[in-house]
């Protein structure tokens, strides 16, 4: 008998897919869950593990790492699907795509073309680079 019980892991499809917000902001975290093996990719697929949040966000898991949240008007749809299988995993298609520089995530089946990330979808602010935890602007100076 193990001491862990696993979950078990519950495949859901989103018909309707959606960009995930805060991507800006969990950039490290994305290129994190990546590995040095796929960041030389401009897109990955995978499963997207859905987690409850603070203050009835739902939030988004590739590979244990944190890579964004759904957005307001997809939370309640997903925090539906997270009731009807309380005791098990629920993961959806997910795909990281490159746009310039930054890494986003896509929840869904991915269409023939990604609809443009829709304004305002990001809130969190973004991190300033740092080493150590010190911003590098203060280390210019």
């Amino acid at each position: 008998m193990s001491l862990f019980r696993r979950k078990p892991r519950v495949h859901a499809e989103v018909l309707d897919g959606f960009h995930a917000a805060e991507a800006p902001a969990l950039q490290r975290a994305i290129v994190g869950a990546l590995g040095l093996s796929a960041t030389h990719l401009d897109r990955v697929h995978d499963e997207v593990e859905l987690v409850r949040g603070k203050n009835g966000r739902v939030a988004l898991v590739w590979h244990e790492a944190f890579v964004g949240f759904a957005p307001h008007d997809r939370e309640a749809a997903l925090t539906a699907l997270l009731d009807a299988h309380p005791d098990a995993v629920v993961q959806v298609p997910g795909t990281l795509f490159r746009v310039g520089m930054l890494w986003r995530v896509w929840i869904g089946v991915v269409p023939l073309e990604l609809p443009p990330v829709p304004d305002r979808l990001d809130e969190l602010p973004v991190q300033e680079p740092s080493i150590f935890g010190m911003p590098i602007n203060r280390l210019r100076h």
